[in-house]
């Protein structure tokens, strides 16, 4: 599983598994009502597909209402395929769910990546 620890080793395609297993498997936006909007953790254990690649030991409360790209320039986190994970974040926060397949196979072929995991 990949963490901030682990993310500057990690692959784009192990980035793109994981956080399309994630949202496809969770199959629900991590949101809350207080906020008004989508957040790294919500109730019920949810997080959303930055948040999924976040330990419970890295998760700072201080991320939310904050973009991933935010993060990586404060150097709250790795700058490791920032660009990919936001767009991920994006599609999770911008996108209803039943539309998360596609969009993910969409930014599978952007980034050249294999969709088979969405398939799955």
């Amino acid at each position: 599983m990949i963490t901030l620890k682990t993310l500057p080793q990690a692959t784009e395609q192990q980035v793109f598994d994981q956080v399309a297993t994630h949202l496809l498997t969770q199959n629900v936006k991590s949101y809350d009502e207080s906020l008004e909007g989508c957040v790294y953790r919500g109730p019920y254990n949810l997080s959303c597909a930055a948040g999924c690649l976040i330990a419970d030991d890295e998760y700072n409360v201080n991320f939310e209402e904050k973009g991933w790209l935010s993060l990586t320039a404060d150097y709250a986190v790795p700058q490791t395929h920032q660009y990919l994970i936001s767009r991920l974040q994006i599609l999770h926060d911008q996108t209803c769910v039943e539309q998360w397949p596609q969009q993910l196979r969409e930014v599978a072929n952007l980034y050249q990546l294999n969709a088979d995991v969405v398939s799955q």
